[in-house]
């Protein structure tokens, strides 16, 4: 066939997407061919395009960042694109990045602990810790993990592990002191003893779970003795005074790991760890002089020092729950003997809070505390009902297996109400093709009371339409929180039966 009448294949016509991905593979050829011109010399003047470009492109980006680090992603792509459109190696600039690594200190936080508590997160399966809500101002979040604290470590020494236990004690013996001051007022105290007394009367009644109910009307009745300027009770202000006790074991277990961490980093320039008394010399050996002796003993003491440290294991929590038990368990603290009662109450405190904060997560303009992790609360009630022997008395609550018998009874309701709105709205449809066919037959051609009946009709099938779909929503959204609760609640005892794994000896 002749080349007239070959039939032309039709191109797509060019994207936008695709000259934006054409402009970083293929650069201008021109731009292309001046960088790759060999060094010029000019009037005794050596010039070389392309590291000066290069230099220049460092500086501006060295320089930018360091004005604003959230932007460090955009320099970084422009490096890239510099690097595959035209072949520039552009050195890296070695700044954090908008990293903590380098840019915390383990001695600050310690010192304001009381503010770190109150403004953190702790996630106890990741062990980090995230800010509850940033600064004004501020496009980030910020967030300490071990590799943070490791960091500050390598600067501070391991010394800092005793340290850190030293302020935690400091601030621990504070909160305590409140701790005791709400268990010691008579509402609470008289409440939770009759509590106590009404859970071993009826404990069979009840089939030896406490009552979900009664734990609710307690969290109502505290509520109605005042709440704050922060719509928050005085149940509300407990529990987060047991999550700020929380944080602070959880910044000790944080910081125990990152010494871990630290000394197995520095170990693995150690062929073997239990050999530090090799590396001195031997008494008679004279050949050695005495410089060459007093290196080998330090680095043995090194060595010993990292052995020492990464195969001890130091059990802080241990620690720390001794030295309170001691004080808790004598004297005249009677009024601590009923915290496990409590405990009920507290959680269902922790579930609305947490779900409230997590619903902030998706708001832009965060102006009260928003996550989407606090386990500090539960190791702050791990840690407590060690302190004070009440495990196997919470124990004999049963308290998560009535949440779980209760969320599974709200699901049938649930379920239940579902099942018959959609039997409703099946009958509803079928009622209305009924009455269609019905006036149809019997108006016959009157066109004009057809019009005006089927008008009527369907004013009531808009109204039952707008009611049906109220409801649904209804529905959907008990639906929605009744799944939500549920999360939370497991999360909740999951977290407190991990962290009593800590506590597990001292109970």
């Amino acid at each position: 066939a002749p080349p007239a009448a070959k039939a032309a294949a039709p191109s797509a016509a060019p994207s936008d997407d695709d000259d934006r991905n054409k402009g970083l593979v293929e650069a201008d050829g021109s731009t292309l061919a001046l960088l790759s011109l060999p060094p010029l010399r000019v009037l005794h003047h050596k010039l070389d395009i392309r590291s000066a470009v290069g230099a220049y492109l460092e500086k501006t980006f060295y320089d930018l960042t360091i004005v604003a680090l959230h932007d460090w992603a955009t320099y970084a792509e422009m490096r890239a694109i510099a690097r595959q459109s035209y072949e520039l190696e552009l050195r890296d600039n070695h700044l954090p990045m908008g990293s903590l690594d380098v840019g915390l200190d383990v001695l600050r936080i310690m010192q304001n602990i009381d503010v770190f508590v109150s403004r953190f997160s702790y996630n106890l399966n990741q062990q980090n810790f995230v800010e509850r809500r940033p600064d004004r101002g501020s496009k980030n979040v910020r967030s300490i993990n071990i590799q943070s604290i490791a960091s500050s470590l390598r600067q501070h020494g391991l010394g800092v592990l005793n340290t850190t236990v030293n302020y935690t004690y400091q601030f621990l013996a504070q909160k305590f002191h409140v701790f005791s001051q709400f268990l010691y007022d008579d509402y609470i105290r008289s409440h939770l003893a009759k509590e106590r007394r009404w859970f071993r009367k009826h404990r069979d009644q009840c089939g030896s779970m406490y009552p979900y109910e009664r734990a609710a009307d307690f969290a109502r009745d505290i509520r109605k003795l005042g709440v704050g300027d922060d719509g928050r009770s005085f149940l509300d202000h407990f529990r987060l005074l047991v999550t700020e006790i929380g944080n602070a074991l959880g910044y000790v277990r944080m910081v125990r790991s990152a010494g871990a961490e630290f000394c197995a980093d520095a170990a693995r320039f150690v062929p073997d760890l239990d050999a530090a008394n090799a590396l001195k010399p031997d008494a008679d050996d004279t050949l050695a002089a005495t410089t060459t002796a007093l290196a080998a003993d330090n680095l043995a003491a090194v060595v010993d020092t990292l052995s020492r440290n990464f195969a001890e294991g130091r059990d802080y929590f241990k620690v720390l729950v001794n030295v309170f038990k001691k004080v808790l368990l004598a004297g005249d603290h009677a009024h601590l003997d009923n915290f496990y009662a409590i405990v009920p109450a507290l959680c269902l405190s922790w579930v609305d809070a947490s779900l409230l904060a997590k619903e902030r997560m998706f708001k832009q303009d965060r102006l009260r505390d928003a996550t989407y992790t606090d386990d500090g609360f539960a190791v702050g009630v791990a840690y407590v009902l060690a302190i004070l022997e009440q495990g196997s008395r919470f124990d004999s609550l049963h308290w998560f297996d009535r949440v779980k018998t209760k969320l599974l009874a709200d699901e049938a309701d649930y379920d239940a109400r579902l099942a018959a709105r959609q039997e409703k709205a099946k009958l509803r449809e079928k009622q209305r093709r009924a009455n269609q066919s019905a006036f149809s037959f019997l108006t016959g051609n009157k066109d004009k009371a057809q019009s005006s009946n089927t008008a009527h009709l369907r004013d009531d099938d808009d109204d039952d339409d707008e009611d049906d779909d109220s409801n649904a929503r209804a529905l959907q959204l008990t639906g929605r929180r009744i799944k939500a609760t549920k999360r939370e609640n497991e999360l909740l005892y999951f977290s407190i039966s991990g962290a009593r794994v800590f506590f597990r000896r001292n109970e």
